[in-house]
C-alpha cells in the first residue's frame, strides 16, 4: 500500500542556466537574454502562456546545440509569482513514467509499466499498463494555469485532447479500461476544471469519457531547479458552467 505522505522527487533531468524572457514571436520560440545578448530558444509548449510568459520574467534553459536543431537553447521552467513552473510539455511523461516506478500514486498501486507511445486504432496513447492479464490505455496531460488555486486545460483550443478522451471512452464501452491524467506542472493548484470558457469542447469530451467509465485524476508537482516533487493529488470537477 503506497505511503500517503511519500513524496518521491525526480532530479531535473537537464542543466539549467539563468535567462530572462524577451518575447515569443511564434508557439515553439522564446527570444531570451543570456549573457547580455538577445537569441531564440526552443519552447516545448504550444499553450498560450499568456500568464506566464512576460517581459524581464526569469527563465531556466537547457544550453543544447545540435546539427538538426535552430536553435541552442530550450526554455524549461519560468518563475511566475515566486515559485517555479514547468513549461516543457515532454516532462509529465517522464515524471508519471518515474512515479509509476515509485508506486507513488494509490490509484495505480496495482498497475505496472508496459509500454510507452502505444498506437490502438487511430490514436496513440501515452502509456499502456498492465495487471495480472489486464491492460489500461493511460492518457497524460500537461496543465501550467492556475487561477486562484483552480487549475484548469487547456489554455488553447486542442482538438487533439478531446478526440483523445472520445476515443478512451470508445475503448471503456468496449470493455478496455483507461484514464487520462493531468500532470500539473507547479504546486499551488487545490482543484482541476476544464478550462471551459477557452475550449468547451474538451470539457464536454471528458465528461463523455467520465461517463462511459474513464477513470479521470489531477495530481501536482512541486518545481524547483533540482528536483521535481510528487505532492498528492488534487480533487477534479468537471461539472459544466450554468449560462
Amino acid at each position: 500500500m503506497p505511503d500517503p505522505t511519500f513524496q518521491p522527487a525526480m532530479p531535473v533531468p537537464w542543466e539549467l542556466v539563468p535567462a530572462t524572457f524577451v518575447d515569443r514571436p511564434n508557439r515553439f520560440i522564446t527570444n531570451i537574454r543570456i549573457n547580455g545578448q538577445v537569441i531564440p530558444a526552443h519552447l516545448p509548449d504550444p499553450g498560450r502562456l499568456l500568464e506566464l510568459l512576460l517581459p524581464g520574467v526569469d527563465l531556466l534553459v537547457q544550453y543544447n546545440p545540435g546539427p538538426q536543431r535552430k536553435t541552442d537553447y530550450t526554455t524549461h521552467l519560468v518563475r511566475h509569482r515566486g515559485r517555479w513552473v514547468c513549461i516543457n510539455t515532454l516532462l509529465p511523461n517522464q515524471f508519471v513514467a518515474f512515479i509509476l516506478h515509485e508506486r507513488a500514486l494509490p490509484f495505480l498501486k496495482d498497475w505496472s509499466l508496459a509500454g510507452r507511445e502505444v498506437t490502438k486504432g487511430h490514436s496513440r496513447f501515452d502509456f499502456m499498463l498492465e495487471r495480472g492479464g489486464e491492460q489500461m490505455w493511460l492518457e497524460v496531460k500537461s496543465v501550467t494555469y492556475v487561477e486562484e488555486g483552480v487549475a484548469q486545460f487547456p489554455d488553447a483550443v486542442s482538438e487533439r485532447a478531446a478526440r483523445h478522451a472520445r476515443h478512451l471512452a470508445q475503448l471503456c464501452r468496449d470493455g478496455h479500461p483507461a484514464m487520462i491524467l493531468f500532470v500539473i506542472q507547479r504546486d499551488d493548484a487545490r482543484l482541476f476544471t476544464p478550462m471551459w470558457d477557452r475550449d468547451p469542447d474538451v470539457g464536454r469530451a471528458l465528461n463523455e469519457a467520465r461517463v462511459a467509465g474513464v477513470a479521470i485524476h489531477a495530481i501536482k508537482i512541486a518545481v524547483t531547479p533540482e528536483h521535481f516533487t510528487y505532492v498528492g493529488e488534487v480533487p477534479v470537477d468537471l461539472t459544466p458552467p450554468t449560462s
